[in-house]
């Protein structure tokens, strides 16, 4: 059986779902004879277009009919005609394309029940908090995961009897800073400042902690706040950041499961959803559901054992680049390297690939 090939095209906002997503792609291929072909994009934010779009012309460098499937992580390209322009032409293609977190006419759907994680999310604070004026800080617009989370908070709050002033919902644009000046604009002007905030992602939910405590206000004993992704970062934040967990590594894998049956034939489904599942923290006051403190002395190790691996990757490039500069002909190129490598107990597994301009030998 002939190996088959998966285009995969992300932005590189968050690496931390992004690695969790791509593992639990990973995962769903161990027995499958595959290949991944990720086209990775990092856009700065909606102020600076011009080089926005010149990040993601790598969109367009793959041939799609190379492909078995295409997989768009729609949610996290926060350009949205960009992201249409991608999408129709996966559609277009004719390859089996998968839109993840943004239905798409033509295209399959995987996406998290956004509903019931935020609808949890709401009756905790309201039930267990008593929360009677909070605010909820948007991202964009036209993001389909953010306007899902802000229809049901406005449903929760509203069967609740509770209003929510047109002033206590904002759109950040998934900008932190536009969030800060918004809570500091909040705490002058307002008459009655909120008693929660409740932010679409965990990265808005931190900023907007961190800037309560710079006026005064302690969280969550003033004011509580909440997130949505259940972030790694968020866990080991002080306080831990009450948040849903979207599980990215379940949406990759079942995205992946889902694709590859429809390549198969499979003519039933259009869509696969997974469950999300809010994680109440220290920033609502509840700190019985996880223990945080044990989740940052793991995160501490990890970090040091990740800054180890990296300056061991950095002492290994290091060695290959003076290797490559210190050759004066393709012969003692090859056999610096076969040196280097036969001498380095901790070398790399497989084939390694250098790409030399042919005139790098030239006088």
């Amino acid at each position: 059986m002939s190996k088959k090939r998966f285009a995969i095209f992300i932005s590189g906002w968050s690496s931390q779902i992004i690695s969790e997503y791509l593992k639990g792609i990973k995962e769903a291929l161990s027995d499958k004879a595959a290949d991944i072909f990720v086209f990775t994009a990092y856009p700065p934010g909606q102020q600076d277009k011009e080089l926005a779009e010149a990040e993601l012309k790598i969109f367009d460098l793959p041939s799609l009919a190379l492909y078995d499937g295409l997989i768009v992580f729609s949610s996290s390209i926060n350009f949205i005609d960009k992201l249409n322009t991608l999408l129709e032409k996966c559609v277009a293609s004719g390859v089996p394309t998968i839109s993840q977190g943004y239905p798409y006419s033509g295209a399959f759907y995987a996406g998290v029940d956004n509903f019931e994680g935020m609808k949890n999310l709401c009756e905790h604070f309201i039930k267990e908090h008593n929360v009677k004026n909070p605010s909820f800080i948007a991202g964009q617009k036209d993001s389909d995961d953010s306007e899902r989370r802000l229809n049901v908070f406005k449903k929760i709050f509203k069967e609740h009897d509770i209003k929510i002033p047109s002033s206590h919902i904002f759109y950040s644009d998934w900008d932190n800073f536009k969030a800060i000046e918004y809570v500091k604009g909040l705490y002058v002007h307002s008459e009655e400042f909120p008693d929660a905030f409740i932010c679409a992602n965990d990265g808005l939910a931190m900023a907007v902690t961190l800037t309560l405590e710079e006026l005064g206000l302690r969280v969550p004993e003033d004011v509580k706040v909440s997130g949505f992704d259940y972030l790694k970062s968020s866990q080991c934040f002080y306080p831990s950041i009450s948040s849903v967990n979207q599980q990215f590594y379940d949406i990759g894998k079942e995205t992946l499961n889902f694709l590859w049956k429809k390549i198969d034939g499979d003519k039933k489904e259009k869509s696969v959803v997974v469950p999300c599942k809010f994680i109440p923290g220290e920033s609502c006051g509840c700190d019985k559901f996880r223990n945080s403190n044990k989740i940052r002395a793991i995160a501490g190790r990890d970090n040091f054992t990740k800054r180890m691996n990296d300056n061991g990757f950095e002492r290994k490039l290091s060695s290959l680049e003076r290797t490559v500069l210190a050759a004066n002909s393709y012969n003692e190129l090859c056999e610096g390297i076969n040196r280097l490598y036969t001498n380095d107990s901790d070398c790399e597994n497989g084939t390694i690939h250098i790409l030399l301009d042919t005139l790098f030998f030239r006088p």
